[in-house]
């Protein structure tokens, strides 16, 4: 008989999961979750990334993530982000992720962003606010430097910043 939290529901594979419950095993982390509460939490999230408010496909690019990650695969404790977002906040704990981007905008400058930071009262230094943060901003073509010649450059037709 197959076990339940192996069995899929809806969109969310039992491969998945399997893959999931293994690797969380081999690291000797808690998976105490069910498909049907990992479904819930993809409906939740209307099928997008927390961090980028992209759309996001499960199989595809779609990865689950522990808030803390020094908690387990728990109710409370798991969203859904996009593949790459997830492998850059790794093991970090949401507010250090945060943090960090947040560190990444002021140094940038992106104004959008820190509009967004500002209207969810986020404070990087207290890691009780700001629980989801979902910049979706147009941001600027990067700026390419050449710091032996000095000289900064743009692709062409792209947007000043």
């Amino acid at each position: 008989m197959e076990k339940p939290n192996y069995r899929g529901f809806n969109g969310v594979t039992g491969n998945y999961i399997a893959k999931v419950k293994a690797s969380a095993r081999a690291r000797r982390i808690p998976y105490d979750v069910t498909a049907e509460q990992l479904w819930d939490i993809w409906v939740s999230q209307s099928e997008t990334c927390v961090y980028t408010g992209r759309a996001l496909t499960l199989g595809i690019d779609a990865s689950l993530d522990r808030i803390d990650s020094t908690g387990g695969y728990v109710p409370g404790n798991l969203q859904w982000l996009h593949k790459n977002v997830n492998k850059i906040k790794w093991e970090m704990t949401e507010h250090e992720f945060l943090s960090i981007c947040l560190e990444i905008v002021r140094h940038t400058g992106t104004d959008e962003f820190r509009k967004l930071v500002s209207a969810r009262k986020f404070d990087q230094d207290r890691p009780d606010t700001g629980p989801h943060i979902r910049p979706n901003p147009v941001r600027p073509a990067p700026v390419h430097r050449s710091r032996a010649a000095g000289v900064c450059s743009r692709p062409e037709g792209a947007l000043p910043g």
